[in-house]
């Protein structure tokens, strides 16, 4: 259940302390707050070689809550990362970003969405990617720190653009 919704838009200079704490919580999985730091200096950190972008998620008290990123490379959507803020979880925060990722890459004519996500060391974000429609491809390797991953995709279904005859 989705509750204290309030927007998700691109992030803000005021959001980059948030989006750093946050992102402290996936460097057990490897280097992700310089990624995010990264981007959020505008340099594209390594690895990334498509466009990429942050979008932070607001409750209706303006409070910061969840984050993700999307890059795009050709027709594909990368997601580098999602996250919700501890006090946040279990209101359905995640799948409103994955919703709205997946409104971007519709917009964008991205065909699939894919990430990364740890196969055990991460079960509620596996849980939620699965749960939401992404497939489990299997595994492609270890984290830095020798977790395993597991490579997920989300194959977008093209939109049919409806022509009415006379």
């Amino acid at each position: 259940m989705i509750r204290n919704t309030r927007m998700i838009r691109n992030i803000i200079p005021e959001d980059h302390n948030f989006i750093m704490q946050l992102s402290r919580r996936f460097n057990r999985f490897g280097p992700y707050e310089r990624i995010f730091m990264s981007m959020l200096n505008g340099i594209a950190p390594p690895g990334v070689t498509g466009n990429a972008n942050l979008f932070i998620h607001l409750n209706t008290a303006g409070q910061q809550t969840g984050f993700f990123a999307l890059e795009k490379k050709q027709n594909v959507g990368n997601i580098l990362g999602v996250a919700v803020d501890e006090n946040f979880r279990r209101q359905g925060i995640a799948t409103l970003l994955l919703k709205h990722a997946e409104e971007i890459a519709r917009s964008q004519e991205i065909s699939s969405l894919e990430c990364n996500t740890a196969e055990t060391e991460n079960p509620s974000a596996l849980t939620c990617f699965v749960r939401y429609g992404f497939v489990n491809m299997g595994y492609i390797g270890r984290y830095p720190e020798g977790q395993r991953a597991v490579r997920l995709r989300l194959e977008l279904e093209k939109t049919i653009a409806h022509t009415s005859t006379k």
